[in-house]
């Protein structure tokens, strides 16, 4: 059961705070398991809602056409 995490882990890995991940949580932002009561999250979806925080900076290109 290592692949399912509690909101503290979910909140260290994504640098946020508890109340934050239950907001997520609450929004649908992050998939969930309720087990009997316990709220628990798969670290692969997880990692995957997170990564739809990152933010790309543009590039630009610099080039000059003559």
């Amino acid at each position: 059961m290592s692949d399912f995490i509690k909101k503290s882990d979910v909140a260290r890995i994504g640098s946020a705070s508890v109340r934050t991940v239950e907001n997520w949580t609450k929004n649908g932002v992050l998939p969930y398991l309720k087990i009997r009561g316990v709220v628990r999250y798969r670290r692969q979806d997880v990692e995957d809602a997170l990564e739809a925080f990152i933010v790309n900076p543009r590039t630009r290109n610099r080039e000059t056409t003559n």
